[in-house]
């Protein structure tokens, strides 16, 4: 199932850079390695993480397993929170 929250869009773009924890034009990432969607399909927005517009390029450039695992992060649970926590809003 997709899930698809303009709410829960809006709070995760609330929250510092979850690399970098700048406040600066925060994104929300939708993490493409934790859902399996078909090719070129979005990911549900429960599975999003807030990241700078210099974390998300960096994203993108070294790809997405590359980019967590060199910073020992695992965003899937850093995701379910935020997710959690919309719900309760």
């Amino acid at each position: 199932m997709v899930i698809r929250s303009a709410k829960h869009l809006k709070n995760v773009r609330e929250h510092l850079c979850c690399v970098c924890k700048t406040d600066l034009d925060i994104c929300a990432h939708h993490l493409t390695h934790v859902q399996p969607m078909g090719m070129g399909m979005k990911s549900s927005d429960e599975w999003c993480v807030p990241l700078c517009p210099t974390c998300h390029h960096t994203l993108h450039h070294y790809g997405e397993r590359r980019f967590w695992n060199e910073r020992s992060l695992d965003p899937g649970i850093y995701a379910q929170i935020l997710y959690k926590d919309s719900l309760d809003l």
